[in-house]
C-alpha cells in the first residue's frame, strides 16, 4: 500500500512501523476526524513465514474477534478489519507513544515506574487467561503506549484458546519463549506468565537476559543456567524475577497480577506511589495546594485545562479541543516552566505544538520543543484536519519544507485535502507545496515531459485545480505548476476538456505553454497552433512592457534632446547664450520625436528576444533584430531628411556604415536578451556593444567613408573616453528600464502600507 490509499472512510497518511510482512500506518478517520492506526499484510497467495493467505486471513479474524470479546481498557481496541485489493487490514486505536521497547531502550526503569506499567498489563493478561485465551507473543514491541505513556497489550494474532491443538507449536518470539515452548511441549497460560516475567525483567534491566550473546532461556532449557542478575537489581526483586521465569511451569506465579503484587511488596514505601508531573493522570498533587494562593490556583486551573485537552486529544486519536484563550493561558505557565519547576512530557509538548499550529501563537517555540522530525511532521499532517483555514495554511507552509517519510506521505495527504478544500489561499499553498516537493523527485529529465509527477491521483488534482478552480489565481498557479513540473498526464486531461469546448482549459494550456518549451506529444496540431498564438500574445503584452517603453523613451528624449541642445550651443549659439529659449526649444523639438523612436528601437531590440519564450531562441532573436532594424531605418531617414536637410537620405555609403553600427548594437542586445534574463548581463552587453558601435561608426566618419549621423553626433570628438562614457550611460538606461517595473511595484506597496498605518 501507499500513502493516500482509501480503506472505507480511512485514508493512509504515512507508514509508522514495519515488522516481517506486516506494516503499520497512521491514517485519518474521515468521519470522526481523528487519527487511527492501520495494520496491513499483503496476501500473496503463497506460503510464507506467516503462513498461506488463508492462514493469514484466519489469524487476522481471530485477533479481531479475540480483542472484541475481551473488552479490556488496557487491551488495544480494534475498530474494524477486512480485506481490500489483496491486502488484509485491521483498524486500531492510534498509539502515539510508540512501543514499550522504544521507551526501555532510552534507559531502564525503576521499580515504581515498572509497577505503573506492569499493573494494568497484568490485569489485561489475567482477563485473557480467565477467558481461556493464551496470547503466546508477550514482548515489549507488542506493548503500545498512548500519549500519557499508559500501556496497552496488543497483537493477539498468535493467540489460541487453551487446549487447542495448535497451541502445541513453538509460536512466539525466541527471546521470550518459555522452556516448554522451546522444547515443543504442550503449553498453556503459564507460558504467557513466563514471557510476562521476561518482560518485567526487560523493563528493569533494559534488555532480555543473555549470556555471551546467547539468549538465556535457551541455556536455561539446556543446562538449567541460573538467571543472570545485574548488581543494580535488589535481591528481593531478583527473587521475584527468578520465580516468574522458573524452569518448571508449576513453580511460577499463578497469575500475572500475583507477580506484580510480589514485586510491589519488595518496596518499603507505598507501592502505588509515583512521581507526578503536570501531565500525569492523578490530580492528587494539586488537591494539596493551598487554596488561598492566587498563583498556585492559577497553575492548578492551567493544569486542569491541559489535562482535559491532552486526554481528549489522545495524541491525535481523539478530538482536539484546546481553544485559543485556553492555550494562551496554559502557555503562560508552560513556556516559563523553569520558574514553576514544571516538567512537560513529550506528549505534552506535542499537544502544545498542535495548539500552536492551530492558533498561530508561539509556533516557533513549540516547534523547537518537539525534537523529532517525525513528530513535527505527524502534527502538521494532523492539523490539516483543522476547521480553521489559517491553521491548515500554517500546516501546509511547514510541510512544504520539512523532510518527508519513506514512502512519501506529505504530497498525497495534501492532494487529498485540496480536492475538497474550500479556502482558496489553502489551495494555492497546497499547489506550491506539491511543486516544491516535486522538484526533489528524480522521476525524469529536467526539461522533458514525464508521464506523471507523483501519481495519477495527485496529477489529476493539479489538473482539476488548473482547469476548474473558481479562483483565477489558484487556477493559474496550478496551471503554471503543471507546466514547470512537466506532467503529461495532467496536460492530457486539459487537452480532453479543451477539445470538448472548454475555453478555460484552453487558457490553462496557454499558461502551461508559457512555462514549458513545448506541449507534450499527443496534443493535436490545431490546438497547438491556437495555444501558440495565445501564448505569444500573453508573453508580449503586459503592463511591464508599457512601463519599460516609457522609461526607454524618456531616456531617449533626454539623451537626444541633450545632444541636439549641446550641438546647437557649440555650433550656433555662444556659451553666454546657452540657456536661451531657442536652444532649449531646439533640443526639445528634435529630442521628443527621435527619443520616442529610439526608445521604441531599444524596446524592440530587447523585449521580443526576452519575452517570446514560446518561440525558439534563433527565431525570437531574429525578430528582435528585424523589428529594431526597421525602426532604426526610420530614425536614420528622418534624421537625414528632417534635421540635416540632405537631398539623398538613402546614400548607400551612409546606410552601410550607419546600419553597421546599429547592427552591432541591436544584435548584441538581442542576442544577450535572448540568452539570459539577468539584468547585469544585459547592461554589461549593452555597454560593450554601444562602445563598439560608437567607435566603429566614428572611425568610418573620420576616414571620410560616411557623413555625420546620430551615432557620430553623440561621439563627435571620437575619443575612447567619450565612447566609454556613453556606453556606461546606455548600460545605466538598460538597467533602469529593466528594474523600473519592480521599483514602481515596491513604491505602490509602500504607499499601501503607509495608508494602512495611517488608518
Amino acid at each position: 500500500m501507499l500513502p493516500g490509499k482509501r480503506i472505507g472512510h480511512y485514508t493512509l497518511i504515512e507508514q509508522i512501523g514495519q515488522g516481517g510482512q506486516a506494516a503499520v500506518w497512521s491514517a485519518e478517520d474521515q468521519q470522526l476526524k481523528r487519527t487511527v492506526a492501520v495494520k496491513t499484510i499483503n496476501l500473496s497467495g503463497e506460503s510464507s513465514e506467516m503462513g498461506t493467505a488463508q492462514e493469514q486471513m484466519a489469524r487476522f479474524e481471530n485477533e479481531a474477534r479475540t480483542i472484541a470479546d475481551l473488552e479490556h481498557p488496557y487491551i488495544l481496541p480494534i475498530y474494524t478489519y477486512g480485506e481490500v485489493d489483496g491486502w488484509l487490514y485491521i483498524i486500531m486505536r492510534y498509539m502515539a507513544g510508540g512501543t514499550l521497547s522504544k521507551l526501555i531502550k532510552a534507559e531502564p526503569l525503576d521499580v515504581s515506574h515498572t509497577l505503573r506499567l506492569a499493573r494494568p498489563l497484568a490485569d489485561a493478561l489475567d482477563l485473557a487467561h480467565t477467558r481461556q485465551i493464551v496470547h503466546r507473543d508477550i514482548k515489549s514491541v507488542n506493548i503500545l503506549l498512548d500519549a500519557q505513556n499508559r500501556p496497552y497489550l496488543s497483537d493477539f494474532g498468535l493467540s489460541v484458546t487453551a487446549g487447542d491443538s495448535s497451541s502445541q507449536s513453538g509460536s512466539g518470539t525466541l527471546a521470550y519463549m518459555s522452556p516448554e515452548q522451546l522444547r515443543g511441549d504442550p503449553s498453556d497460560f503459564r507460558s504467557d506468565l513466563y514471557s510476562f516475567g521476561m518482560l518485567v525483567y526487560e523493563i528493569l534491566v533494559g534488555a532480555t537476559p543473555a549470556i555471551n550473546g546467547q539468549h538465556w532461556n535457551l541455556l536455561q532449557v539446556m543446562s538449567a543456567t541460573p538467571l543472570p542478575m545485574p548488581a543494580t537489581i535488589a535481591p528481593a526483586v531478583a527473587d521475584v524475577l527468578r520465580r516468574g521465569m522458573a524452569l518448571a511451569p508449576l513453580d511460577r506465579y499463578e497469575s500475572a497480577t500475583a507477580l506484580v503484587e510480589a514485586l510491589a511488596a519488595t518496596q518499603s514505601t507505598n507501592p502505588h506511589t509515583t512521581v507526578l508531573s503536570l501531565d500525569d493522570d492523578d490530580d492528587d498533587f494539586f488537591t494539596l495546594l493551598p487554596s488561598n494562593d492566587p498563583a498556585l490556583l492559577a497553575l492548578n486551573r492551567a493544569n486542569t485545562l491541559f489535562d482535559t485537552a491532552l486526554s481528549e486529544w489522545a495524541d491525535g486519536a481523539g478530538r482536539f479541543r484546546l481553544y485559543a484563550d485556553d492555550f494562551n493561558y496554559i502557555d503562560s505557565f508552560y513556556s516559563d516552566s523553569g520558574s514553576w519547576d514544571l516538567a512537560l512530557s513529550d506528549a505534552g509538548k506535542r499537544l502544545m505544538l498542535r495548539a500552536a499550529l492551530e492558533h498561530g501563537y508561539k509556533l516557533d517555540t513549540w516547534w523547537a520543543a518537539v525534537g523529532t522530525i517525525a513528530d513535527r511532521r505527524a502534527l502538521a499532517l494532523q492539523t490539516l484536519n483543522s476547521e480553521l483555514p489559517p491553521a491548515r495554511l500554517r500546516a501546509i507552509e511547514y510541510l512544504t519544507v520539512i523532510d518527508d517519510s519513506t514512502p512519501s506521505a506529505i504530497p498525497i495527504r495534501v492532494a487529498s485535502i485540496l480536492s475538497a478544500e474550500s479556502d482558496s489561499d489553502v489551495r494555492q499553498a497546497g499547489v506550491i507545496l506539491l511543486e516544491e516537493r516535486a522538484s526533489k523527485l528524480a522521476t525524469g529529465p529536467a526539461n522533458g515531459w514525464r508521464p506523471v509527477i507523483y501519481s495519477d491521483f495527485i496529477d489529476d488534482v493539479l489538473a482539476e485545480l488548473a482547469g476548474h478552480d473558481l479562483d483565477p489565481r489558484v487556477a493559474e498557479v496550478a496551471a503554471r505548476a503543471v507546466g514547470r513540473l512537466r506532467s503529461a498526464h495532467a496536460v492530457a486531461k486539459l487537452v480532453e476538456w479543451a477539445q470538448a469546448g472548454d475555453d478555460r482549459a484552453l487558457q490553462v494550456l496557454v499558461y502551461i505553454r508559457d512555462e514549458a518549451p513545448s506541449l507534450p506529444d499527443g496534443v493535436p496540431a490545431a490546438l497547438r497552433r491556437q495555444v501558440f498564438v495565445r501564448v505569444t500574445s500573453l508573453q508580449w503584452w503586459s503592463r511591464q512592457l508599457a512601463v519599460r517603453y516609457a522609461a526607454g523613451a524618456l531616456a531617449g528624449v533626454l539623451a537626444i534632446g541633450g545632444f541636439i541642445y549641446w550641438k546647437y550651443m557649440v555650433d550656433v549659439a555662444s556659451y553666454s547664450s546657452m540657456f536661451t529659449v531657442g536652444a532649449l526649444q531646439n533640443g526639445f523639438q528634435f529630442g521628443l520625436p527621435f527619443g520616442l523612436l529610439i526608445g521604441l528601437a531599444l524596446l524592440l531590440a530587447i523585449e521580443p528576444a526576452s519575452r517570446l519564450r514560446a518561440w525558439s531562441r534563433p527565431s525570437r532573436i531574429a525578430l528582435s533584430v528585424l523589428l529594431s532594424g526597421l525602426v532604426n531605418a526610420v530614425v536614420f531617414v528622418a534624421y537625414r531628411a528632417y534635421y540635416d536637410n540632405i537631398p539623398d537620405p538613402f546614400d548607400k555609403a551612409d546606410l552601410v556604415w550607419y546600419f553597421g553600427g546599429v547592427f552591432i548594437f541591436m544584435v548584441g542586445l538581442a542576442v544577450t536578451s535572448g540568452l539570459t534574463r539577468r539584468v547585469w548581463l544585459r547592461a554589461t552587453a549593452g555597454a560593450l556593444v554601444m562602445f563598439a558601435a560608437l567607435y566603429t561608426v566614428f572611425s568610418a566618419q573620420q576616414a571620410g567613408l560616411t557623413q555625420e549621423s546620430l551615432l557620430t553626433l553623440v561621439n563627435r570628438n571620437g575619443s575612447l573616453l567619450q565612447s566609454a562614457a556613453w556606453a556606461i550611460f546606455v548600460s545605466f538606461v538598460l538597467a533602469f528600464v529593466s528594474f523600473l517595473p519592480e521599483i514602481l511595484t515596491a513604491l505602490r506597496r509602500g504607499l499601501r502600507v503607509n495608508r494602512s498605518a495611517g488608518r
